[in-house]
């Protein structure tokens, strides 16, 4: 027969170790950063009014991705970078780029909203339409990532109990 404190000592390894494969699994849809930090050189499909051709630049600040993207067409701007997988997003303030990452080439979709908004006394009409395009980049220049080395002035063996060290 168990004794109630084998059983709790089970519950607690049983869900210390579906804790641990929960979160190996969420770095794993992550994806490596790596694969996207550098320098992209991008062309925007035939046909487009929302972007021509220019340079996104993407790289590691305090952990999280940034970017910017210097276009032909819109200047220099801003961008939200976020990288799952092989998907890579890149958010303007209006424009929104998605796509798939693949052997240093880039090959995404962009779409931005168009607002139409008309009034009168008695009939209101607000729609949304979006312009769509497509792009494609390839990777010109890689720059790994690596996490900062900082000396905390703590040795190996008390890191985990020393407040400052963690």
């Amino acid at each position: 027969m168990l004794r109630p404190t084998t059983f709790t000592i089970l519950f607690l390894a049983c869900f210390l170790l579906l804790g641990g494969c929960t979160s190996t699994q969420k770095s794993a849809d992550r994806g490596n950063s790596n694969e996207v930090l550098g320098t992209w050189k991008y062309r925007a499909m035939a046909g487009s009014d929302v972007l021509d051709e220019g340079v996104i630049r993407i790289s590691m600040v305090q952990g999280r991705l940034q970017g910017t993207l210097r276009d032909r067409r819109i200047g220099t701007v801003p961008v939200d970078v976020s990288y799952r997988g092989q998907r890579l997003e890149l958010d303007l303030d209006e424009i929104r780029i998605y796509g798939r990452v693949q052997n240093d080439e880039y090959t995404a979709y962009y779409e931005r909203p168009i607002w139409d908004v008309t009034t009168s006394q008695s009939f209101r009409h607000r729609g949304s339409d979006r312009i769509n395009g497509s792009l494609s980049a390839r990777r010109v220049h890689s720059t790994g990532y690596y996490e900062p080395n900082v000396d905390l002035g703590c040795d190996p063996l008390t890191i985990e109990s020393d407040k400052r060290c963690r």
